[in-house]
């Protein structure tokens, strides 16, 4: 678990490295406010952009920086299917997934892949510019932060089982109560 923990923090902190310049062209992937509240065995988040998500298309999601990986909420028609709730490889549908994050070279922009769980860990539900996601269990995720990111992803391979699915453009945003 430590080094499970190490591995997340120099993951982490290269991502900060690696942005000079936040790419936040889609006003989708800037959070404007982000809240985690858990009532012990679940927890729950709600995200709110500065774009529509409902009409927002392309690769990309949201997360969580929980203490056994990412809680990641992600779209990408075209690939996969890599969730219970896809039905197919063009299902666009917003899910999630418990993501480990591990040095890869080929992934250019970040050197950073998502290795996702195939299993849902939540409830995703898009309105407008919120996303609200439900009975995350924290059994599975751990005790989840108030670090949020927001992604783009680009596949290396067959779309329909990719050899890496890569880390684009992350941008950080902390919602810690200040005292």
């Amino acid at each position: 678990m430590t080094q499970t923990k190490t591995i997340l923090g120099l993951s982490l902190a290269a991502i900060f490295v690696a942005m000079i310049v936040p790419a936040l062209a889609d006003g989708h992937l800037t959070i404007t406010e982000g809240e985690v509240s858990s009532t012990g065995t679940v927890t729950r988040v709600d995200i709110t952009t500065a774009g529509d998500l409902s009409s927002a298309d392309g690769a990309f999601g949201y997360g969580v920086v929980a203490e056994n990986g990412v809680v990641a909420f992600t779209t990408h028609g075209g690939v996969g299917p890599d969730s219970e709730k896809m039905k197919d490889q063009s299902d666009a549908v917003m899910h999630t997934h418990l993501v480990a994050l591990v040095p890869n070279s080929a992934c250019v922009n970040t050197g950073l892949q998502a290795i996702p769980s195939f299993e849902e860990v939540g409830h995703a539900k898009v309105s407008g510019d919120s996303l609200k996601v439900t009975a995350i269990p924290t059994s599975v995720t751990g005790e989840l932060s108030t670090t949020f990111v927001s992604f783009g992803l680009s596949i290396i391979g067959d779309a329909a089982s990719p050899d890496a699915i890569c880390i684009e453009t992350p941008t950080f945003f902390d919602f810690s109560e200040e005292d």
